[in-house]
């Protein structure tokens, strides 16, 4: 029932060193199979995941520590 991103670009971070290492492929495509579906483009480059799909801006926020 939340507002979630149909792409789960959060778990593509776990995913994507574990399946880019176990296929030996650094560029992967991802989908979500879910009713509201989703796909991203994964790439692990050195130790940053990079991730490429459509997204729409809900909200904004700034983060001082």
């Amino acid at each position: 029932g939340g507002n979630e991103g149909p792409g789960t670009g959060s778990a593509q971070c776990g995913l994507g060193p574990y399946w880019a290492r176990h296929l030996n492929k650094p560029a992967l495509q991802a989908a979500q199979r879910s009713q509201r579906g989703g796909s991203l483009a994964v790439e692990v480059v050195a130790d940053r995941v990079l991730l490429t799909g459509r997204a729409i801006l809900v909200g904004r926020g700034e983060l001082l520590l």
